[in-house]
């Protein structure tokens, strides 16, 4: 995004209504070795560009900025595999029909998080003005161009 590297996640509402006071959190946990030698499985959070909204109602792609604060700087699909990261998502928000907490939570691991690919666009507009969600692409994804910094995807 922009000529950095970013980690994106995209979610949606399937519901007729809204889901207000949105709010996500993420967190990447990997293996490491302590000083003793011992495995440890040790849990990050990962620093959101955009960390709740005041309703969800379309879609929403958050985004994590792959900076040298990131937890994810450096990495390869290479080094992904060999920490075992896996990745939390948890969305919560209130049904403003029902009043009710709702809430939802994902695990990505190594093999489904996509290097050098972007989602594609999901919105567009309608002749008459009306904004139009293509659900049937939510999950489809387009090559991004391979930077110095940031070779994927490899040919």
């Amino acid at each position: 995004m922009n000529g950095v590297p970013t980690l994106m996640f995209r979610m949606g509402n399937q519901r007729g209504n809204q889901i207000v006071g949105t709010q996500v959190r993420v967190v990447v946990t990997r293996t490491e070795k302590t000083a003793e030698g011992e495995t440890f499985y040790r849990t990050l959070d990962l620093k959101l560009q955009r960390d709740h909204l005041l309703s969800l109602q379309r879609s929403w792609s958050a985004m994590h900025t792959i900076d040298e604060e990131s937890p994810l700087f450096g990495e390869t699909p290479d080094s992904l595999i060999e920490k075992e990261i896996e990745m939390q998502v948890l969305v919560v928000g209130l049904d403003d029909t029902s009043m009710q907490m709702v809430h939802a939570g994902h695990r990505y691991f190594t093999h489904q998080i996509l290097f050098g690919q972007r989602h594609v666009d999901i919105l567009s507009e309608a002749e008459n003005g009306d904004i139009v969600l293509d659900l049937r692409r939510f999950q489809d994804t387009e090559p991004t161009k391979p930077t110095p910094g940031f070779p994927y995807p490899r040919e």
